[in-house]
């Protein structure tokens, strides 16, 4: 069922435009879930997007579980990018790219702990690598978003940095 919820996630707030719903649904179908709305969702066409959506929030609720609301799968994905990193299964600029663009396609709604906010001198790094002295090479860059992945990774609970603290409601 975590796949599937990934999944529905996924559609529902953007997170990958190629997620293909009803091919999900048909292998949630084969893993033993049952719902009528599945069934349903598992016979639509990928590019039937307003009735995925119908039937997303509908299978949801048959099998018992809620869409979490962005705020929180927002810091979730941002958790499993810190994670990835930290345990050496992702790169340090694709890590530090991963959250940035999640960032970037949110800021507006105000999702997301300042650590994002803080991530944006690495922004100029990534995009022009030798444009700053303080971060010319990749090792201080590597080392400053280190330790805001740490930070992350905690859910910026115990942070230190001033930046981490979470943006106050608007």
């Amino acid at each position: 069922m975590q796949r599937l919820m990934r999944v529905f996630e996924d559609f529902v707030y953007g997170f990958d435009s190629g997620v293909d719903v009803p091919m999900e649904a048909a292998h949630a179908l084969v893993r033993g879930l049952d719902s009528p709305a599945l069934r349903d969702l598992a016979g639509l066409d990928r590019e039937e997007r307003l009735e995925i959506r119908d039937l997303v929030t509908a299978t949801a609720a048959q099998l018992g579980f809620a869409i979490e609301p962005l705020q929180a799968v927002f810091e979730q994905r941002v958790r499993e990018i810190a994670a990835a990193y930290l345990a050496g299964e992702r790169e340090f600029t694709d890590a530090l790219s991963g959250i940035l663009a999640l960032f970037w396609r949110y800021q507006d709604k105000g999702i997301g702990p300042y650590c994002c906010d803080a991530l944006l001198h690495l922004q100029v790094w990534l995009d022009v690598r030798e444009y700053d002295e303080t971060f010319g090479s990749a090792e201080p860059a590597e080392r400053d978003f280190r330790t805001r992945a740490l930070a992350m990774v905690d859910g910026c609970r115990a942070c230190t940095i001033a930046s981490h603290r979470r943006r106050p409601s608007r």
